[in-house]
């Protein structure tokens, strides 16, 4: 918590470089959560003596970048919505019982101990196979691999949902969002009249204080007939270059506002 409090959040925004050095730091403690051996407190020194974290199911770099996001032997397991939680403590407690159902080299998990296995609605599916894991008749490849399935993209899921956390308390305001086209002298309201043309809509955003620049918008639209404006209406990605078909031709001074 000091890493946390003093030298992540404590340094951000006046010293950015740090501020993410050290989140780093403690995204590192939070994957080691994610490692039945620290869970449990096992001692695994000298190093090369924890058969899960460093056999080449998990350790090696062909190996643990077959689960990569949306693919790969843990296809499907992505297929959730992060969770934004409300500080550290709640994410590294979560974080540590669910990985703690699965044995280490030195200690039972929580099943193998009778206990119901760990399952935070944000995280349980068919994935989560603890009882199919038994260090007590010898650990074999395919248990390493169930829990690399399981826990691997677990891990990368959890630092996401890290880093998240951190924007939510240092950076919560959104970013300066402006249309790039079509242009109006209303920036919050850029507006075309009695137009039929097909056009793109193109915007740009950053974040001053984090100086990231945003990718990827959704857009909507409200119509007015001359007399009322239609209520907004959402954009899909199909429609932005056929805008014009989606209104009547403009009478009266009609116009389309984005």
């Amino acid at each position: 918590m000091n890493i946390w409090n003093n030298y992540t959040l404590g340094q951000y925004p006046a010293n950015k470089a740090l501020a993410f050095y050290r989140l780093g730091h403690v995204a590192h403690l939070l994957a080691d959560m994610t490692v039945p051996a620290h869970t449990h407190n096992d001692s695994h020194l000298p190093l090369n003596t924890d058969y899960f974290e460093e056999t080449s199911v998990v350790g090696s770099p062909p190996n643990y970048k077959n689960r990569y996001y949306g693919g790969g032997r843990a296809n499907g397991w992505w297929n959730r919505n992060m969770t934004l939680f409300g500080d550290l403590y709640t994410l590294f407690y979560y974080t540590a019982n669910y990985t703690e159902d699965y044995d280490s080299n030195d200690e039972d998990g929580d099943v193998r101990r009778g206990y119901a296995a760990y399952n935070p609605t944000d995280y349980w599916d068919t994935w989560h196979l603890p009882g199919s894991v038994n260090r007590n008749d010898g650990f074999v490849l395919s248990e390493f691999t169930t829990m690399a399935d399981d826990l691997m993209p677990y891990a990368m899921c959890r630092v996401a949902e890290l880093i998240r956390l951190f924007y939510y308390l240092k950076d919560p305001s959104g970013p300066t969002v402006s249309m790039t086209y079509p242009t109006s002298e209303d920036v919050n309201k850029p507006t075309v009249r009695n137009s039929l043309s097909a056009f793109n809509l193109t915007a740009a955003a950053s974040d001053s204080q984090s100086g990231v620049l945003k990718q990827g918008y959704q857009f909507s639209w409200n119509y007015h007939d001359g007399t009322d404006w239609i209520g907004w209406q959402d954009v899909l990605p199909s429609q932005r270059l056929h805008l014009y078909r989606l209104i009547h031709q403009p009478r009266g001074g009609g116009a389309l506002c984005l």
